[in-house]
């Protein structure tokens, strides 16, 4: 390649404005630089360009390419899902609700295509203890989208349209890049009690609630978010429960006032007929928890 055209690959892909520093699929390169693919070999030989390898669940790999030599795991999880944002466990640490470094990285997107699951009279629809014991005596659904990159992993959920509610952009910059998005201390927190399989277990639940609880948690905005998320399952019983048992007085307080329960819930899946049950939340728990 000639000196000069080699000089200016060298300027475009170090530019500070060039996007070629996040980790891009070769296709999308090639929308930037229309000579990218028979250059490709040069460009890697000379390290201006660096490919990254990420294997799924089923031992397929994806390969990304970026300008920069190492990328984080963040970074390679906005490449794989551009319109998806942080979630679970990953927020939870985003929120200092563990000093645990998670290795496994969580993201979810909620698709327009899936408001069929959320119909309204679905919504509306009176369940039964029977049928609400049915689906907690089964054990968890995980998500078969599991990546893996270097050491770490990818879980990707996807999710019912909910309108993104209670999503906002990174504020803190630890670990995380401008413009990446994850839910909210409230979300966070309604989040783990939905689905505590992506969030360390029902134990570590009440952890991030009694930490949770210490910063005066914004009550009324909790509630809101709740309402707006339409669950079909009451799960408010559950998030009551565990603010009794670590002392967040307030939301307790008002989440009791908000509802009326209606049937017997379970705090979480894999419910047995052993369980205790707490008559204020009408709600199932395993020994050992209180």
């Amino acid at each position: 390649m000639h000196k000069t055209l080699q000089n200016q690959f060298r300027d475009f892909f170090y530019s500070p404005v060039s996007a070629y520093h996040l980790p891009q699929k070769l296709k999308e390169f090639e929308n930037y630089y229309g000579v990218l693919r028979k250059r490709k070999d040069f460009l890697l030989e000379k390290r201006f360009l660096h490919l990254f390898h990420i294997t799924d669940a089923a031992g397929k790999k994806k390969t990304l390419y970026s300008s920069q030599q190492k990328l984080t795991t963040h970074q390679i999880a906005q490449a794989l899902f551009p319109r998806a944002y942080f979630c679970d466990l990953t927020a939870v640490f985003y929120h200092n609700l563990t000093n645990q470094v998670p290795t496994t990285m969580y993201v979810a997107q909620e698709g327009k295509g899936r408001k069929v699951d959320l119909p309204k009279e679905k919504k509306k629809a009176h369940l039964t203890d029977h049928q609400i014991f049915q689906a907690f005596i089964k054990q968890h659904r995980y998500t078969r989208k599991v990546f893996s990159f270097q050491k770490e992993r990818i879980v990707f959920t996807e999710r019912v349209w909910r309108e993104e509610v209670g999503i906002e952009p990174v504020k803190v910059q630890k670990h995380f890049s401008h413009g990446e998005r994850i839910t909210s201390l409230e979300r966070t927190l309604i989040d783990v009690c939905v689905a505590p399989q992506y969030c360390g277990g029902i134990l570590n639940v009440l952890d991030y609630y009694r930490i949770a609880g210490e910063r005066q948690l914004k009550v009324k905005r909790f509630l809101d978010i709740y309402d707006a998320l339409a669950f079909v399952y009451p799960y408010w019983q559950a998030i009551g429960f565990v603010c009794d048992v670590v002392g967040l007085n307030s939301l307790s307080r008002a989440l009791q006032k908000k509802f009326s329960a209606k049937n017997k819930f379970y705090l979480d899946h894999e419910a047995k007929t052993s369980w205790r049950f707490n008559e204020k939340w009408k709600l199932y728990y395993p020994e050992g928890i209180v």
